[in-house]
């Protein structure tokens, strides 16, 4: 037997092929959200032309797209093109008439609960309303009458 140790193995340098396992991805993991701090796509500004295009924006984002117009002239020019992509879409479509009830409803939501039209405003209006009204009162009068005429 030698007095001599063997020294210890030397550390292995990492293999740049084979994955650090203090990064590996446990396999149940949920995939994150972007953070907000993820940099704008590179499509943003014709996505947001597009969305303008289409009226899908509101509020304070739709003001501040078309504010922008006066500003940016390549955004100006991107909404342009969609304008005009979505505008031949259009050409291919038949006009169709909505149903009678949803015009009505619509009519009723905007306060306007008759039809146009539905009633004719040439037409004179019917007697008996009034007949009726003065037939009541001739019939409150004449009951007025006989009770104030009874004796005592």
């Amino acid at each position: 037997m030698s007095d001599e140790t063997t020294p210890p193995p030397a550390p292995k340098e990492p293999d740049p092929k084979e994955p650090d396992p203090k990064d590996a991805v446990p396999k149940d993991a949920v995939p994150r959200d972007p953070a907000p701090t993820d940099p704008v796509p590179a499509d943003y500004d014709e996505i947001l032309a597009a969305e303008l295009a289409l009226g899908l924006l509101e509020g304070e984002e739709a003001a501040a797209a078309v504010a922008r117009l006066s500003a940016d002239p390549v955004f100006a020019e991107d909404l342009r093109a969609w304008q005009e992509r979505l505008a031949g879409t259009a050409l291919g479509l038949t006009p169709v008439m909505a149903p009678a009830r949803a015009r009505q409803r619509i009519r009723e939501k905007l306060g306007h609960a008759a039809a146009p039209l539905s009633v004719d405003p040439l037409e004179k209006p019917s007697r008996w309303p009034r007949l009726l009204v003065v037939l009541a009162l001739l019939a409150v009068g004449a009951a007025i009458w006989w009770v104030l005429a009874q004796p005592g």
